[in-house]
């Protein structure tokens, strides 16, 4: 009986295989580099605080898409950087002290730091594209253009997206993301009181 049960889970369990190639836990794996759910719903907790922050209701599966496109695309503008010698000072992303304590004041039940590291994150991947993009003008013109030049770099890269996300390896939209949002309460009221 022991063999026979094996023998019918066997070809289920390479059904399941096939459907994906990422790694156990892992939300991306971008050319053998895993990028996992806990990073992204960490950056995704911290952009739903932010945009709470600006008076906006977040959309948890939207957030957790955009968390896991800017890591997959900072990695290959850094990278892109890296190979072209374009310098992005430090000065160009990191959040100043006064932000700091100002994000902390406004947001005291959030995780601050993992705030502040999301906005880092976010400014670093802007202040990247744009020094690829140089000199094209005005700093949305070189964020376009930097961004053209990440995107045709990332269709050269071993890119594997868990399909729950609803991304495809060129981290557009494949279709409709599955049951893995960010918590955000409920969502019905008029504010958004915190993101979990």
């Amino acid at each position: 009986m022991g063999v026979r049960r094996a023998a019918l889970l066997a070809p289920a369990a390479l059904v399941l295989a096939a459907c994906t190639q990422v790694h156990p836990g892992a939300a991306a794996v971008v050319d053998g580099e895993r990028i996992g759910f806990d990073d992204v719903d960490s950056t995704a907790r911290a952009y739903c605080e932010l945009t709470t922050l600006q008076g906006a209701t977040p959309d948890p599966v939207t957030l957790r898409q955009q968390a896991l496109a800017d890591r997959v695309t900072l990695d290959v503008a850094r990278d892109l950087a890296e190979q072209r010698d374009v310098v992005v000072p430090r000065s160009a992303w990191i959040v100043p002290v006064a932000d700091r304590e100002a994000l902390a004041e406004a947001l005291p039940d959030a995780d601050t730091e993992a705030v502040i590291e999301a906005a880092e994150l976010n400014g670093r991947l802007y202040a990247t594209l744009e020094a690829l993009g140089a000199p094209a003008g005005s700093p949305e013109v070189a964020r376009e253009q930097g961004r053209a030049l990440v995107d045709e770099e990332l269709a050269t890269r071993d890119v594997q997206v868990d399909p729950r996300l609803g991304l495809d390896e060129t981290l557009q939209l494949a279709g409709p993301a599955g049951a893995l949002s960010v918590q955000v309460g409920d969502v019905d009221r008029p504010a958004v009181t915190g993101c979990e």
